[in-house]
């Protein structure tokens, strides 16, 4: 393969607040007053006539003379998804080069035969395409692209389908909104400008100072949150109120490598790694790694597309940014848990576990947990307790003991990143012949019936996490 120009530090940083709209139009639909109806403009002639004819396709007429390929595509039988001039401006912005600098890099031919395939291919065989098993088409580049549907709009790759079935001599023209980059053509952060998806995540690169290293370091894996996923992280984190603020944190860098390995590791190699945790280029915390069927999770954010090939590693889309674990504010290793519990329930101002300590007190178990240990407990709230009665109901209980007795792991800590690693398993607790399932659901990490709501609250014997649910059902 050639050498391939990076131009990616060209970018600057006002490209980020642009915002791109996405196309209308529908397969089945034309609006006959619309100028941008590529297919109702009278161009006549092979593909590369009506690519020089169309003004619609000006930039991609020009790549093709410059790549050399007017003579190739003036003859033979091919399908080609042409992107528009919208849709080439759009790259153009999202990498920050000029036209000129884009159609003079060395591999543009290959780009450009990533849009073509052999024979006619027109919107009715596309669309049969998309809804088979393999859906797939092999492009004269030899790479394949990936048809899909999404109700009446066909997309090739993540490029939709604009005007279908423009006809000429020697085949047929499908107008798209994005152009097609070729897998492993583009370095980790042209592919991510290039997406549409990671805007954020790009500036954030940026802003951290770490464009050179996710550009030019080979073999690298990222962990790429979405758009979408920041706009969670703002909606559900009282410290942000826009991107803006997430930018200016003084730990960018770090929260960013903590989204990078510095191997390549693909979605199968992955998978095989499930149950573990490993270190990312942020080298303080380590990430977990699990797979349930049919989900592949690092820590509690979800893979939602995997094997994204870049010329110098690889990425996997996520639909939650992770965060670097850290002790909670309310972590005392000076103290036991048992200790710690007791002092939260005495506390004069915002007194918590009261209904905790006082059924553990009943039942002898505070005693246990301010032994050696290690134990790992997940501590009920009052409010969780207040749920199921009150304390004069949760203390009548006639098997309080073995209720408590499930909520803790005894002879082990495990910090909110090995919870995560144990993702689909579950671990052995004090209670007898009692085992505690783990799964992480929608985001949040599930003990039993109940939902984690605060992790790593470190001890001197062991670790606390806060659930919002007494455990009833292991």
């Amino acid at each position: 393969m050639s050498t391939r120009n990076s131009n990616y530090l060209s970018w600057t940083k006002a490209s980020t607040l642009v915002l791109f709209t996405s196309s209308t139009l529908f397969l089945t639909a034309c609006n006959d007053d619309n100028d941008n109806d590529i297919s109702a403009l009278s161009c006549s002639g092979n593909i590369a006539e009506i690519t020089d004819c169309n003004n619609n396709f000006d930039t991609l007429y020009a790549a093709v003379d410059a790549a050399g390929l007017g003579a190739t595509l003036s003859g033979g039988e091919f399908t080609v998804f042409a992107p528009t001039d919208a849709a080439f401006n759009e790259l153009f912005l999202a990498l920050g080069v000029t036209p000129a600098e884009f159609l003079a890099r060395d591999d543009l031919a290959d780009i450009l035969t990533y849009h073509v395939l052999q024979g006619s291919v027109d919107a009715t065989a596309a669309i049969a395409l998309a809804g088979m098993m393999d859906n797939t088409a092999r492009t004269v580049e030899t790479a394949t692209v990936a048809l899909t549907l999404n109700g009446q709009d066909l997309f090739v790759n993540r490029a939709k389908v604009t005007s279908p079935d423009v006809m000429a001599d020697n085949g047929i023209i499908h107008a798209i909104d994005k152009v097609l980059i070729p897998p492993s053509y583009f370095n980790i952060v042209e592919t991510a400008q290039a997406d549409g998806r990671f805007n954020t995540l790009v500036a954030a690169v940026i802003e951290a100072g770490l464009a050179d290293t996710l550009a030019m370091t080979p073999d690298l894996t990222v962990f790429a949150p979405t758009d979408d996923a920041f706009t969670k992280l703002i909606a559900t984190n009282p410290s942000f109120n826009s991107a803006a603020d997430i930018l200016a944190l003084t730990n960018l860098s770090d929260i960013l490598t903590y989204h990078v390995l510095n191997s390549k590791v693909d979605a199968a190699a992955a998978i095989g790694l499930s149950g573990r945790t490993t270190t990312p280029l942020y080298i303080a915390q380590d990430l977990a790694i699990s797979y349930n069927e049919p989900a592949l999770y690092i820590n509690l954010s979800k893979v939602i597309v995997a094997d994204v090939n870049a010329e110098n590693g690889i990425i996997h889309v996520i639909d939650s940014v992770l965060l670097p674990p850290s002790a909670n504010e309310l972590s005392n290793t000076d103290v036991t848990i048992g200790a710690l519990v007791t002092n939260l329930a005495n506390a004069v101002d915002g007194a918590e576990f009261t209904t905790l300590l006082a059924a553990l007190q009943q039942e002898g178990l505070d005693t246990a947990l301010v032994g050696s240990g290690p134990f790992t407990v997940f501590a009920p709230t009052d409010a969780a307790f207040a749920e199921v009665g009150s304390v004069e109901d949760i203390l009548a209980l006639e098997d309080l003991a073995s209720i408590l007795s499930q909520h803790v792991i005894n002879g082990a800590v495990i910090d909110s990143v090995s919870a995560f690693a144990a993702n689909g398993t579950a671990v052995a607790t004090l209670r007898p012949n009692t085992e505690l399932n783990i799964n992480i659901v929608m985001g949040a990490l599930m003990v039993g019936n109940a939902s984690v709501v605060v992790t790593d609250v470190e001890t001197s014997n062991g670790v606390i996490h806060v659930v919002n649910t007494v455990i009833t059902t292991p």
